[in-house]
């Protein structure tokens, strides 16, 4: 019994599983009679599918009602999900009532997500054992023949009929119809069968019915109603159950084999680490079923799951065969695939959009001969209830873009783009795979509409992180323990125009590599730079702009600046009211506030030095160091507050002086709360007197912010806050 239970443990439980499966295997010239769980001859030819290695690796997908894109733009739907082969069953365990339309169930889903394979599963498990006793289930692929097929079935009360594929069917095609027309032809005819189940594409289906989005679950055409599903995409679990089925051995050598080496096992988790790097793709079965490509055997090319480049143009180009292969009366071919694709990638990313309008997609430039049909279902698309498309994977949308960057695409020129961080790494990333040195200013002839957070890593050394617009509190209420007069009156401020501000203060290694000197008095490359003035911090953006702009990676109108004294509380905030940028108050502002401790360094856990960047929590945008360490220098000079609304407030441009915010690693907890205000000379050169850079569009360009652009000390319109006939109550340096 010990032996039994090692060996059980070290060969799993799909030792079991192979153990079940050695009844005698049976082809149709092997003489021996058809036992019953193989299909009947014709349906591997027709569907393409082993049914026998189906049965092994067959994952149970799950049905729900809801299109599982339109959970993309309503992300707190609840969602009922049921395993589908159980639905089956229960549902033919039931008595169906012969209304109009409702014995006949649509299951959809967009390409790859398994609509074939589960017919196919639903098939075999009947041969086995029939889904309702008496009854009978019969497979067909939709085709020009099949009306005839049906009508010839003699006993059709008793049949599950089981239709795959209408977004295939060429009648669905015809000129003088289409796909509704199409079930207008059939449904006469399959109100005789007990059960009737139609697949077809989510981006196919017919959009004459309103139940689509005002009645989850059913779909209307005339007078039928018809119930409607749609299929889930995997799981981690259901991801994970995949890749033991098909790594684990299953044979009786190969199980045997696996006593004496660990081979099988170290393929397994080489599977499980390329589908980590396949990310959201892994979740969609047919992507999933080209792992295999990237855990090959002995004398195969693998490729390097690593490269995430190389995971998606290896997938997609996978997945416009594929469409190649199945519809080559319908579809595209693979470079029509490729630039359908791209084109729609790039239109989407110069108008800063995820989904566009039916109406709209024949309107793109270099799409206006293609068939609407060839662009909607065969290029990587979903199509929402509400009659938009999206590509399948957010992610698709960003490696395209890529692509065609790499390949200096013609549609590229004339675009303004924003690269989205994800775009930044595949490109990063592609340059990697065809072994050429990166060169962002001859990648294209678009225009970069606003920085890229990797390609400013690469390129300058820098982690930036964009702020979107928005409105914040900004000063300190009265109550706040610690509080000078200098913040308030607390007031709501807008920023209207987003930046984008470095994810640490500068570093002393990037201020070495730059400016080519380290003033700082505690050194270390990692610990930010120190001793520096408000001139010198802003020498360092204008070389560091000039770099930009030279690479390529900074858009011709934007420059690297300090942050406005807005921008920085807003950032630093980051949707916070309170004392610090976690959501604590300050409990402690003159000994060790244990809020403080957790958030950044300052006179009672600092040991009166700087420490390396990134050592503290950051706060919910990504922001690390805004409480201690040093001090940071903003671009304005302070101004008085008032008690009004504002929008895009910046103080004096040519004053003397300059705000820092923050506090640094010599104050006590009240000095570093995300309101606190200190100002000091333009030439100051204090110890723990740092910065934190910033990008956005040129002031002088940008009329954004407005009162800021040509802002002098005549402005009548502001009065800074040196000029309010008050002292500071303390200056901070």
């Amino acid at each position: 019994m010990g032996a039994y239970r090692l060996v059980h443990r070290w060969l799993g439980y799909d030792f079991l599983q192979a153990a079940g499966r050695l009844s005698v295997r049976w082809s149709p010239g092997s003489g021996a009679s058809r036992p019953r769980h193989a299909p009947a001859p014709g349906h591997e030819q027709e569907f393409g599918f082993d049914p026998q290695i189906l049965a092994r690796l067959y994952v149970e997908p799950n049905l729900q009602d809801f299109n599982p894109p339109d959970l993309d733009t309503d992300p707190g739907r609840r969602v009922s999900k049921e395993p589908a082969l159980q639905w089956f069953r229960d549902d033919c365990a039931r008595d169906i009532t012969n209304e109009n339309g409702a014995r006949i169930l649509f299951i959809l889903g967009d390409a790859g997500k398994g609509k074939t394979s589960l017919l196919v599963r639903l098939k075999c498990l009947d041969l086995e054992k029939p889904l309702r006793e008496g009854h009978r289930a019969e497979l067909m692929r939709l085709n020009s023949d099949t009306l005839a097929r049906i009508q010839a079935i003699t006993d059709p009360i008793h049949t599950l009929l089981l239709l795959d594929s209408l977004d295939e069917d060429p009648e669905a095609h015809h000129a003088s119809r289409g796909a509704a027309e199409r079930l207008r032809q059939l449904f006469p005819h399959l109100q005789r069968f007990f059960r009737v189940v139609i697949s077809c594409r989510t981006q196919f289906f017919p959009e004459t019915s309103p139940h689509l989005t005002d009645r989850p679950g059913s779909f209307c055409l005339d007078a039928y109603r018809c119930p409607l599903k749609y299929l889930s995409l995997f799981n981690d679990q259901q991801v994970d159950t995949f890749l033991r089925q098909r790594f684990t051995p299953s044979d009786f050598r190969s199980v045997f084999k696996r006593l004496l080496s660990d081979k099988a096992d170290q393929k397994l988790e080489r599977a499980r680490t390329a589908a980590r790097a396949m990310e959201s793709l892994r979740m969609r079965p047919l992507l999933l079923s080209y792992i295999e490509d990237f855990v090959t055997g002995e004398g195969a090319t693998q490729l390097d799951h690593r490269n995430r480049y190389a995971v998606y143009d290896f997938l997609v180009s996978q997945w416009l065969q594929r469409e190649r292969r199945l519809n080559k009366h319908l579809g595209l071919d693979i470079e029509q695939g490729w630039s359908v694709a791209t084109a729609l990638a790039i239109h989407l990313t110069a108008t800063d959009r995820r989904k566009i309008p039916r109406a709209e997609l024949l309107n793109i430039p270099g799409l206006e001969a293609i068939d609407r049909f060839q662009i909607e279902s065969r290029s990587l698309l979903n199509r929402t209830t509400h009659f938009e498309f999206q590509f399948a994977h957010a992610t698709f949308q960003e490696f395209l873009v890529a692509r065609a960057l790499l390949k200096n695409d013609a549609s590229l020129t004339g675009k303004r783009l924003r690269l989205s961080p994800v775009t930044g790494r595949f490109l990063i990333d592609g340059y990697s795979m065809l072994g050429r040195t990166i060169n962002v200013k001859t990648l294209h002839g678009a225009v970069l509409a606003s920085p890229c957070a990797p390609l400013c890593r690469l390129f300058l050394g820098v982690d930036m992180i964009e702020v979107s617009p928005g409105t914040f509190q900004m000063g300190s209420p009265e109550n706040e323990p610690s509080r000078l007069n200098d913040e308030g009156p607390q007031h709501s401020v807008t920023l209207t125009h987003g930046f984008w501000l470095g994810k640490f203060p500068v570093t002393q290694g990037q201020y070495l590599r730059v400016m080519g000197i380290n003033p700082s008095e505690f050194k270390g490359p990692n610990q930010p730079v120190e001793r520096v003035s408000s001139r010198e911090a802003v020498a360092f953006c204008e070389r560091l702009t000039q770099e930009g702009l030279e690479s390529g990676v900074l858009p011709p109108d934007w420059e690297f600046r300090l942050p406005t004294e807005a921008e920085w509380e807003y950032a630093c905030r980051a949707g916070t009211t309170s004392a610090f940028n976690d959501g604590s108050l300050c409990t402690r502002p003159e000994g060790k506030d244990p809020a403080l401790d957790r958030l950044g360094w300052f006179d009672k856990n600092s040991r009166t030095k700087t420490h390396p960047v990134g050592e503290k929590q950051p706060n919910a945008w990504g922001f690390h160091d805004c409480h201690g360490n040093v001090w940071e220098w903003c671009l304005d000079d302070m101004r008085m507050y008032r008690d009004q609304a504002e929008s895009d407030p910046v103080g004096l441009l040519d004053g003397a002086g300059r705000v820092l915010r923050g506090g640094s690693c010599w104050y006590d907890a009240g000095c570093c709360r995300s309101a606190l205000r200190n100002v000091s000379d333009l030439d100051d050169r204090y110890r723990g007197f740092g910065f934190r850079l910033a990008a956005g569009q040129r002031l002088g360009i940008r009329g954004a912010l407005g009162r800021s652009a040509g802002l002098t000390s005549e402005s009548p319109s502001y009065r800074p806050w040196r000029s309010a006939g008050t002292q500071p109550t303390r200056k901070i340096s």
